[in-house]
């Protein structure tokens, strides 16, 4: 999946070609070869889990 296609980019500022921003906490996270660690950002710092293969149109926030 194209980096730029991928939901995870509803909450991520591209900061260089290796890191991202999170819109939420603004704090920087490394995407070089994969978008796992964005992810887990994502689910275990604002409890928002995103299916694999999710487009960036269909974004649902799962809260606790």
């Amino acid at each position: 999946m194209d980096r730029r296609s991928s939901s995870v980019w509803s909450y991520f500022t591209i900061k260089d070609n290796i890191n991202a921003m999170c819109d939420i906490c603004h704090k920087s996270y490394s995407y070089k070869s994969t978008l796992t660690n964005l992810k887990k950002h994502l689910s275990s710092r604002h409890f928002i889990f995103l299916k694999q293969g999710q487009s960036i149109n269909e974004v649902s926030k799962i809260t606790n």
